[in-house]
């Protein structure tokens, strides 16, 4: 995506990594033609594909076909989806399929959408983040591009926070934690993007700009810091075997009120 990365320097449009070369050549139809050919169609097929060989509508052998090819396959998919011209894979299981969907849904849920279907969470995150990709580089004003991720970010976490796409609530928590983390520093960041563009006029931006940096700060350095911290404390602290502990403590207390029995009976 860097050889497709491009920026304005004055009225021409040059490479963001390399600065002395033009930019929408020839050759850069290469990169673009795979990235639009074969990455966004294997996202496609990540999402789709999981669902369908759970559903028994594909086998194994064209779920890796697919990944290698996923233009042809794909617009397969989607005919026979608007055809409903499905035919089901034969009842026999192999060890290898039911190696495969554990592999694919070992980590999330199975989610079925109305009017899409089954679909497999990791392709959703891998859509995600090429998305994100996308808007970063091709959109150049720096504001609209915050504006556009944080936007997408925020929709997400709305559909995470309706789907709970993970099978362990901690790692649904955790992930809505990290969402909302992204917001948050997207509007700290949109704030000195607004700055620097110059669209709200201030005398002294200063002090703004020395608070958007101290929440960055606080939210990737000690945020995270303390987590790790409180996280690896609890942890240690769980590995204490406190009931036997308790056990040895009221053994010795039974040991010393049978010490005293026959003093006192002595007495």
């Amino acid at each position: 995506m860097s050889l497709l990365h491009c920026v304005k320097i004055s009225q021409s449009s040059v490479l963001h990594i390399d600065g002395t070369i033009e930019c929408y050549q020839l050759w850069q139809s290469g990169p673009f033609a795979f990235v639009f050919g074969w990455v966004v169609p294997f996202v496609g097929v990540l999402m789709f594909g999981p669902g369908l060989l759970v559903g028994r509508k594909i086998s194994v052998s064209e779920f890796f076909l697919s990944c290698f090819l996923p233009i042809p396959f794909l617009s397969r998919w989607i005919v026979k989806s608007v055809q409903k011209s499905w035919r089901q894979q034969g009842p026999e299981i192999t060890q290898w399929q039911i190696e495969v969907e554990d592999e694919l849904h070992k980590t999330y849920k199975n989610i079925s959408l109305k009017y899409v279907g089954s679909v497999c969470w990791i392709g959703v995150t891998k859509f995600r983040r090429f998305f994100l990709v996308i808007i970063f580089t091709f959109t150049q004003n720096l504001v609209l591009r915050l504006g556009l991720m944080l936007s997408f970010t925020v929709l997400f976490l709305c559909l995470h926070l309706i789907l709970y796409p993970y099978r362990d609530k901690r790692a649904n928590r955790l992930f809505s934690v990290s969402l909302l983390a992204t917001i948050l520093l997207g509007l700290v960041n949109g704030v000195r993007a607004v700055l620097v563009e110059g669209l709200i006029e201030i005398e002294n931006t200063k002090p703004i700009v020395e608070v958007c940096e101290f929440i960055q700060n606080i939210v990737m350095i000690w945020v995270p810091v303390c987590a790790i911290a409180l996280g690896g404390t609890l942890k240690c602290l769980r590995k204490v075997p406190w009931q036997k502990m308790k056990c040895y403590k009221h053994q010795e207390g039974e040991q010393i009120e049978l010490q005293q029995i026959p003093d006192r009976m002595s007495v």
